[in-house]
C-alpha cells in the first residue's frame, strides 16, 4: 500500500478527474506509461527544470536533445553511485550531493547560455530523488538516509519555509530575513553556501524535510508547476 503522504501528494497535483484513481494510475499520470525507472524520474525532473530555465527568458538551451540526453545520463550515473554506497551518515550523503551538483553544473554550462547556478542543479537532482521516493521502488536504499535527503528548493518552497517555519532566506544584499519577493535572492541564483544553509535550516526545523515538502505541495493549487 502506498504511503499516505505520497498518495496525498499525487492527488494534489493530478487533475480533479483522477482524484479517485488508484496509486498506480496516479503514478502513470505523472510519469507516463513507461517503466518505473530512475531514467523516468530524471526525465520528469528535467521537464520541470526546463520550464523554470525558460521562465528566465535569458538562458536558451543549445541543442536541447543532446543536453537532455547527456544530463539525464549523468543523473542516472550519479544516483547509481548513491545506491551502491553505504550512505547511512548525513555527511556522506552531503558529500555525494555536492559532488553530483557540481558535475551537473559543469555539463550544463556547455549547453546553456547564461549562468547555470547551483540552484538549478540542486533542483534537478533533488526532484529526481523526490520522484524516486514517490515511486516507492527504492525504499530499502532511501530508508536509512531519508531524513538527510534535501528538498527541491524553488520559490514556492522557499516562501513556505519562511512563512511556516520562520526560516530566514538570503536576500540580494547578502543579509538574511524572512521571504519577501522583491528582496529575497532568487533560488535560481543561489550558490552552494546559499543552498546548504537553507537545507540545514529546514532540516533543523522539521523531522523529515521530504515529508514536510510533500505536505506543502499538497496544500497548494499550482498543479501546473510540477
Amino acid at each position: 500500500m502506498a504511503r499516505k503522504e505520497n498518495l496525498e501528494f499525487l492527488v494534489s497535483v493530478c487533475p480533479a478527474s483522477l482524484s479517485n484513481k488508484s496509486y498506480d494510475d496516479l503514478l502513470t499520470w505523472l510519469f507516463g506509461d513507461e517503466e518505473r525507472s530512475l531514467a523516468v524520474c530524471s526525465r520528469v525532473a528535467f521537464k520541470s527544470m526546463k520550464r523554470k530555465i525558460r521562465g528566465t527568458n535569458k538562458m536558451p538551451i543549445h541543442d536541447e536533445p543532446a543536453y537532455k540526453a547527456e544530463v539525464n545520463g549523468l543523473i542516472t550515473r550519479c544516483v547509481d553511485v548513491l545506491l551502491k554506497r553505504e550512505l547511512s551518515s548525513r555527511e556522506a550523503f552531503y558529500s555525494w550531493h555536492k559532488e553530483s551538483c557540481e558535475k551537473i553544473c559543469e555539463l550544463s554550462d556547455k549547453h546553456i547560455e547564461g549562468e547555470f547556478s547551483y540552484g538549478f542543479a540542486q533542483y534537478l537532482l533533488n526532484l529526481t530523488l523526490k520522484n524516486m521516493l514517490l515511486m516507492e521502488s527504492w525504499d530499502e536504499y532511501f530508508e536509512p538516509i531519508k531524513n538527510s535527503l534535501h528538498i527541491p528548493a524553488d520559490g514556492k518552497i522557499i516562501e513556505a519555509a519562511s512563512e511556516k517555519l520562520g526560516i530566514k532566506i538570503i536576500d540580494t544584499q547578502g543579509q538574511y530575513s524572512l521571504y519577501e519577493v522583491s528582496k529575497t535572492k532568487p533560488w535560481r541564483r543561489w550558490n552552494y553556501s546559499d543552498y546548504i544553509r537553507f537545507q540545514e535550516d529546514v532540516r533543523n526545523s522539521v523531522d523529515c524535510p521530504m515529508d514536510w515538502e510533500l505536505s506543502v505541495w499538497t496544500k497548494t493549487t499550482h498543479k501546473e508547476d510540477y
